[in-house]
């Protein structure tokens, strides 16, 4: 008996976290809401411009996010296609990986101590 119990819980439970997941993309703003937000944000931010079109600003605001939070700047592109185009076998190409981040931060010059702002200080220090 106790069995069927927990089989019909967990089937609730199945069905409650799929009825949440899809209502995320229907329904879940009425529209009453969403007029009332929209007319507070254009009293609000543009008393001046009664012409304003909320949806294009939401619009563009929500692409610039996007940008931010999944864009990919062209120097990691870079570096994907050419760790691609190395990753032969028996190159250890995982383990010199690590080793890029050092020399794009301090740069090649620091790896080997040549710069005089790491001489001089290596000098005092002894």
């Amino acid at each position: 008996m106790w069995g069927y119990i927990g089989e019909e819980v967990r089937f609730s439970k199945q069905l409650q976290s799929q009825q949440s997941f899809f209502k995320q993309f229907y329904g879940s703003v009425t529209k009453s809401d969403y007029v009332t937000l929209r007319l507070g944000f254009i009293m609000t931010h543009c008393k001046t411009n009664p012409k304003f079109d909320f949806h294009k600003y939401m619009i563009r605001a929500l692409e610039d996010d996007f940008k931010i939070v999944v864009g990919i700047s062209w120097y990691l592109w870079l570096f994907v296609v050419i760790f691609l185009l190395l990753n032969i076998n028996g190159w250890h190409t995982y383990f010199w990986i690590a080793f890029i981040p050092v020399i794009v931060t301090y740069g090649f010059d620091s790896c080997i101590m040549g710069q005089v702002r790491y001489i001089v200080p290596r000098l005092v220090i002894g």
